[in-house]
C-alpha cells in the first residue's frame, strides 16, 4: 500500500541509512531538537510504519533528516540532501573540539594547582 504515512516511514529509513545514523543517533538528534521523549523504539516503529508521527515530528524529522515533506507527499523518491550530511558533521567536529576545548581547560587548570597530569589521569606531584 502506498499511502502517505508509508511514504513518509520509508522516507526516514530511506534518509536516517542514507546519513548512515544508528535509530539510537536519531532519537538523540530528535531530543537535541526538542523532542525530549524519543528513542530508538520510537524511530522503529515509525520506519516501519507503526507508529503515528504529529506534524510537528514530521517536520523536525525531515529537517533532521534533510528531506523535503513536499516530496514525500508529492510521491518523490527521497533521500537526504547533501546539506543535511554536512551539518552532522558539521556538529560531530564541533562536538568534538568541545571536548578537546575542555581537557585543554581542565589540564591547565591541574597544572595551577599542581597536580600531574599521566595518561589522562591526574596525579598529585610528589615532593
Amino acid at each position: 500500500m502506498n499511502t502517505l504515512e508509508s511514504r513518509f516511514a520509508e522516507a526516514v529509513w530511506r534518509c536516517r541509512n542514507g546519513l548512515r545514523l544508528s535509530q539510537i543517533d536519531l532519537a538523540a538528534l530528535m531530543q537535541d531538537s526538542g523532542w525530549d521523549n524519543a528513542n530508538q523504539a520510537q524511530v522503529s516503529r515509525i520506519e516501519r510504519g507503526e507508529r503515528h508521527v504529529s506534524l510537528g515530528e514530521a517536520a523536525a524529522l525531515a529537517r533532521i533528516l534533510g528531506f523535503s515533506l513536499s516530496e514525500v507527499v508529492d510521491g518523490k523518491e527521497v533521500s537526504p540532501s547533501p546539506a543535511a550530511s554536512e551539518r552532522l558533521l558539521l556538529d560531530e567536529v564541533q562536538g568534538t573540539l568541545s571536548q578537546l576545548a575542555l581537557k585543554i581547560e581542565l589540564t591547565q587548570r591541574a597544572l595551577k594547582y599542581g597536580i600531574a597530569i599521566k595518561d589522562g589521569i591526574p596525579h598529585l606531584k610528589e615532593a
